[in-house]
């Protein structure tokens, strides 16, 4: 999968053909970047939209990118705000419903296939924050 100006296309052939995904679902009409495939589930992936300096929503899509929804960042555990800055996605290998990344300041990850992100981390964070840390009891 790739992205072109503002579309997605794809390739099932080693990349000799490539078919544009058809715009549908929650993707806005702006630049798309940072497609991420996952290993374990090539139907699943992720996709940044740049909607404004600090405005890059990530998006999901579990059917090779036909439909796509907002990823969710829930911030409850965190004591950093979640910044909107560019970020990094891993897909785990061999668990498609795991996820991580860091970016907006701290860790985060996903346990339901990237449609919502949370703080993860023990006492690791995406900047220096001065004499501030925190140990993340439940790990």
């Amino acid at each position: 999968m790739v992205t072109t100006g503002n579309s997605l296309m794809m390739s099932t052939d080693g990349g000799n053909r490539l078919k544009l995904i058809p715009r549908k679902g929650a993707l806005p009409d702006k630049p798309l970047y940072r497609v991420t495939v996952s290993q374990a589930d090539p139907k699943r992936c992720f996709v940044w939209a740049q909607v404004a300096d600090y405005e890059i929503p990530r998006f999901v899509s579990h059917d090779g990118g036909q439909s796509r929804e907002a990823v969710k960042v829930d911030s409850t555990r965190s004591f950093l705000p979640n910044n909107a800055r560019q970020a990094l996605i891993a897909w785990h290998p061999k668990t498609p419903k795991i996820a991580w990344s860091i970016g907006g300041d701290w860790i985060s990850r996903s346990t339901d296939g990237g449609k919502t992100f949370e703080w993860q981390s023990s006492g690791y964070n995406g900047i220096l924050i001065g004499s501030s840390f925190q140990f993340y009891a439940h790990e």
